[in-house]
């Protein structure tokens, strides 16, 4: 008998049965990039999700759906958050600044913190002090976890500070700064400039960007950021007050900007840092030219003073990614977007690896299925989200929902010890199609694990293209397909294996 399959995309879908779950955000999804995803030390712990421009959810741990978490705040909320569990069981939210008295760029004049207790409340927001029209922009913050320290629950504070965003005029410049938020302090020590030597203020790979911070076992900070094709780094011995020389740690090829990158509107590989529990130190970013950037790690065994260079995932393009150290773990792990495996580079999956002190291992895929690269009219964010807790892994990421054409949030929780690529565990067939304004070509990704061969199929107004995969692999295939002969108007795409089969709607933008 035949069988037709209607093809329904599911979300709050529970993939990754074997290893955790995944899902995207909203049904229909949301629209979002730039996630941040943490879970609280409350009992019961409750998740945070954050993203762009201005969302906000929490739910209880395992519940199925998230919740908009309502706050309000004098100085606005405007994307880029970052979310870090406080020692209480509270949460602390840095975020950009939407000033109402003023215009975009000039709104982002302060850098927020907002802090929510152990019931999800909203109970501080604090703000840093106004520099006349500087723009202030991509924070990152961490909070002093040690009970054996002073400062313990103490907030730290880092991000970059333009003069006149996107100026080329030689006299405005970007630098890193930094605050702290004492614990229980209701408003934050006076500003540090932390940087020696400013960068431009394009937003470019001359602009002091991507700064991150680490506190060691000795309450030693750690500094680490992007500029003019190198890697800094900077310490301070007396909790932020004053600062270190600046030192280049490694060199980025071709800067933290991905320029000629074709599937998004703007992509990076800004460090990121994480301290280990003996006071190791790991960095992790991406490098290189167009098409062949790889993923770098840096892993020092003397709190940050040397560092070895370790190289990995060579393969076509990866970026964004993020590094988390599991409490006791030897090892940090790593979370990045590759285009491995694609023979388009035109789909990612979300890679975890281990830095170890000499190579990555234990490679695994943990998005339950590929994401589309949809081109330079889309801005799919510019970092992703990674913690651990006890013996799991809590990430997010930018999705694309193709039918809406819309960047959207995937989040997925997974266990310490990852056992399979997670697309394998899926069964059931799946089919991406879209083609970006920008382009001339179709991208396809189509996937049938219980199917050895299939057709792909395409109609529009009597006309009809195919073609025929002989040998499909079970982790799917991708490729792309001209659509110079097609009009500009719909199209049927059909995913076909003997009498069952699949469809997809597709609008072509000529």
């Amino acid at each position: 008998m035949l069988r037709r399959f209607v093809f329904l995309s599911v979300f709050g879908f529970s993939g990754l049965s074997a290893q955790g779950s995944w899902s995207v955000v909203g049904n229909p999804p949301i629209a979002g990039n730039e996630p941040s995803y943490a879970i609280s030390s409350s009992e019961p712990a409750r998740e945070y999700l954050a993203f762009n421009t201005h969302a906000l959810y929490s739910r209880l741990k395992g519940a199925v759906d998230f919740e908009p978490l309502v706050f309000q705040t004098p100085y606005g909320y405007y994307g880029d958050p970052v979310l870090a569990p406080a020692p209480d069981g509270g949460m602390f939210l840095a975020h950009l600044a939407k000033n109402p008295e003023a215009e975009w760029p000039d709104f982002f004049n302060r850098m927020v913190v907002e802090r929510f207790n152990s019931f999800g409340q909203h109970v501080q927001s604090v703000a840093t002090p106004i520099r006349g029209s500087k723009m202030q922009d991509k924070p990152w913050i961490c909070v002093n976890q040690n009970p054996q320290s002073s400062d313990f629950g103490a907030l730290y504070l880092t991000w970059t500070e333009f003069d006149h965003y996107g100026s080329d005029a030689p006299g405005d410049s970007s630098r890193i700064c930094f605050a702290r938020l004492g614990p229980g302090a209701i408003s934050f020590d006076s500003l540090v400039i932390v940087s020696d030597r400013c960068g431009n203020a394009l937003d470019d790979d001359g602009t002091a960007e991507g700064a991150t911070i680490g506190i060691l076992p000795n309450d030693v900070l750690l500094c680490i950021w992007a500029q003019d094709d190198g890697i800094w780094q900077d310490r301070s011995f007396d909790l932020g007050r004053t600062w270190q020389r600046d030192t280049v740690i490694a060199l980025q090829v071709g800067g933290w900007n991905h320029d000629g990158f074709q599937g998004a509107m703007r992509v990076n590989g800004m460090p990121f840092l994480a301290v280990g529990p003996r006071g190791q130190v790991a960095v992790v970013f991406t490098e290189g030219e167009a098409g062949s950037r790889r993923l770098v790690g840096l892993r020092s065994s003397d709190e940050g003073h040397s560092y070895r260079r370790i190289e990995g995932l060579a393969e076509g393009e990866n970026f964004a990614p993020q590094i988390a150290w599991r409490k006791g773990a030897w090892h940090p792990r790593i979370l990045v977007h590759s285009t491995s495996g694609f023979s388009t580079h035109r789909f990612f999956h979300v890679h975890s690896l281990t830095l170890k002190k000499k190579r990555f291992a234990q490679d695994r895929v943990l998005s339950e299925e590929p994401t589309l690269l949809p081109g330079n009219s889309y801005f799919m964010g510019d970092y992703a989200s990674w913690q651990s807790q006890g013996r799991e892994w809590y990430g997010a990421y930018t999705h694309f929902y193709a039918p809406k054409s819309r960047p959207c949030i995937a989040v997925f929780v997974a266990p310490n010890r990852l056992r399979n690529h997670a697309y394998l565990q899926r069964s059931g067939p799946r089919l991406q199609v879209h083609q970006a304004p920008d382009s001339s070509h179709i991208f396809v990704y189509a996937a049938w694990p219980e199917k050895h061969s299939c057709t792909l199929e395409l109609e529009q107004g009597g006309k009809k293209w195919q073609q025929v995969i002989e040998e499909l692999p079970r982790e799917g295939i991708d490729l792309q397909w001209p659509c110079g002969s097609m009009d500009s108007g719909p199209v049927l795409v059909r995913l076909r294996s003997g009498g069952d089969y699949i469809t997809e709607n597709l609008l072509i933008r000529r």
